[in-house]
């Protein structure tokens, strides 16, 4: 199974490779980036911190040259220092590694991400081009998420920093079932540990979740 996943993503690549190009292909800051493929367009998120509006979404068909075209937040509706008044500020927080994914049962677009390792806000939209809206929060964080959509069509989310963690969603994917730890970075070198494992994707393959 982990053979045939690498062998898709070199598919994937092939289409890069076979076109000359020079890195970096976008002159950008775009940290904690995530790519999923829907039909022959690859889409990108990626973390933006206080910048509004938030979580640019970046479409390619080569994974070289990329357009920017929707913000899956609209606006930083999170509290007042998000505006800068009285003197407070909201510098480097905000969006940090969210994830984006296309649900093929409803036809709508999903993206989340925790603020603040606070609540997780969910945004949805029938098309990526948007307009996006709040559809709901979850009062937990799940820091540096990874959602994915098994082939029963029930929402999961990776999360976690060091201790990852699996939590199954709500059929409209806004509240949550259960969640359980999955993996414990045990073993690992010191430098690890202490530098975090996090930013976790998830992907199901012929119903096995990787």
């Amino acid at each position: 199974m982990r053979s045939r996943k690498l062998l898709s993503v070199f598919a994937m690549a092939l289409c890069a490779l076979a076109q000359t190009f020079t890195n970096p292909v976008l002159w950008e800051d775009l940290a904690d980036n995530e790519v999923h493929r829907v039909g022959d367009t690859f889409y990108m998120t990626a973390s933006t911190m206080h910048y509004s509006p938030g979580a640019p979404v970046l479409r390619s068909k080569d994974l070289v040259n990329w357009e920017y075209f929707s913000h899956s937040v609209p606006t930083l509706d999170w509290g007042t220092r998000y505006n800068l008044v009285d003197g407070h500020r909201a510098y480097i927080k905000g969006i940090w590694a969210s994830s984006l994914r296309h649900r093929a049962s409803n036809g709508l677009w999903y993206f989340i991400a925790c603020i603040e390792f606070s609540k997780t806000y969910i945004y949805t939209a029938s098309n990526p081009a948007g307009p996006w809206t709040r559809a709901g929060t979850i009062d937990k964080c799940y820091y540096d998420v990874g959602l994915m959509f098994d082939d029963n069509d029930t929402p999961y989310v990776a999360y976690g920093n060091t201790a990852i963690s699996v939590a199954q969603l709500s059929a409209n994917g806004l509240s949550e079932v259960r969640s359980q730890v999955a993996f414990w970075a045990i073993g690992l070198s010191l430098a690890t540990l202490l530098s975090g494992v996090d930013g976790v994707d998830s992907v199901v393959i012929d119903d096995v979740a990787f």
